[in-house]
């Protein structure tokens, strides 16, 4: 049985004016999974990525990396961000360097890394997030997919453990939230463990090996995606909707009086080859 890679243990974090955003967390994030944090606006997701990546400290509880406690000295700060990389929202906050290559090339630069362990790094990120066409222009010039891709790839050159991304796919249009999550398919790994914020639980659905429930600061769900998303109680409760594939499958199962399912179809190619089976042609 793996270890998970961090853990919470009855974790709270207030703000400074005493307004409560995680109350008493207690999580385990498993190694080489792909999960997926879904919450409304204000249930406290963006503070949680904060806490895993040392940005901010629990008002209490503890954190566990590799079952190791930090402490929040500076030696295991600076241990913890090297193996929990963050990619924020908004890539400007992130995203300072004269060009996109001495951006990515930042990260692996500050590991101590000798010159050529940092060029291969650099340019394994710049061929898996596709950025070396635009590798020497200023980010400020790039539209905004292609700086959520130079942000990944900066991540993704310091070869971190935990990648966690806050919303990777906000205002994206179609074509370029495929990109990203082709990018973080490809990136994954038995020992690289992926958690992504996300308001689409078609997307969560249909990516995720686990998904966490995370409502008015506590942790409402934890599981797999079918076991989550068929809780309809719990769906209301948390003001969140079924994925449409796993909804139009059960319509059509309970439609034609068809006995419960033992595996339920992921993606829109395996709802319609289910479909087929199903219904006459």
């Amino acid at each position: 049985m793996k270890t998970p890679i961090v853990s919470m243990k009855n974790v709270t974090y207030e703000y400074p004016d005493k307004t409560l955003v995680l109350k008493g967390l207690t999580l385990h994030i498993d190694r080489g999974k792909k999960i997926a944090l879904i919450g409304n606006n204000g249930a406290g997701k963006s503070t949680l990525f904060l806490l895993l990546n040392g940005i901010l400290k629990p008002s209490s509880g503890d954190l566990f990396f590799n079952e190791s406690k930090i402490s929040y000295s500076r030696k295991d700060l600076k241990k913890l961000r090297q193996k929990v990389g963050i990619v924020f929202q908004q890539p400007d906050t992130q995203l300072f360097s004269s060009s996109v290559y001495e951006d990515i090339k930042f990260g692996p630069k500050n590991l101590g890394l000798t010159q050529e362990e940092i060029q291969f790094a650099v340019n394994e990120a710049i061929m898996l997030t596709e950025t070396g066409d635009f590798k020497d222009k200023p980010p400020h010039f790039l539209s905004l997919g292609q700086k959520k891709r130079v942000a990944i790839a900066g991540i993704i050159a310091m070869n971190p453990e935990l990648m966690v991304l806050d919303e990777p796919t906000a205002s994206l249009d179609p074509y370029y939230a495929k990109k990203i999550m082709k990018i973080l398919e490809d990136i994954h790994h038995e020992n690289r463990t992926i958690l992504l914020s996300t308001h689409n639980v078609d997307l969560a659905y249909e990516w995720a090996d686990e998904i966490i429930i995370l409502h008015n600061g506590a942790i409402m769900a934890q599981g797999t995606p079918v076991e989550v998303f068929q809780n309809k109680e719990l769906l209301n409760q948390c003001h969140l909707e079924q994925p449409m594939t796993l909804e139009i499958y059960q319509q059509v199962l309970a439609k034609h009086h068809a006995s419960i399912a033992t595996e339920y179809p992921l993606s829109k190619k395996q709802l319609i080859e289910k479909l087929a089976s199903l219904l006459p042609i």
